[in-house]
């Protein structure tokens, strides 16, 4: 994981960055081939935020920004079974506190 983030007169940003390796997701003991992996995944985040006073609070989520995919094989890359994909997102609104 990895971020660079800013803050300084009521802003607040943030671009973050992680990675996930292959990991092993299911063992067949029967036949080694058929084991399940989940393929490796980066993904790319930002969040801004804007305070206009002690109350009032601007804020943008914005989600897998590089539109990465959620891939899984069993034993090897080859054999992909599912590959799962849901876009970026965007999330913005305005935050109210007393």
């Amino acid at each position: 994981n990895a971020s660079v983030f800013y803050e300084k007169f009521g802003v607040s940003t943030r671009l973050s960055y992680q990675y996930r390796s292959t990991w092993l997701n299911s063992i067949d003991l029967g036949e080694p081939r058929l084991d399940r992996y989940w393929d490796d995944r980066p993904s790319l985040d930002l969040s801004f935020r804007y305070s206009i006073n002690d109350n009032w609070l601007l804020f943008l989520d914005a989600n897998n920004l590089s539109d990465e995919h959620g891939i899984r094989y069993l034993g090897d890359k080859r054999y992909i079974y599912e590959v799962e994909g849901f876009g970026r997102s965007y999330m913005a609104g305005v935050r109210m506190s007393f």
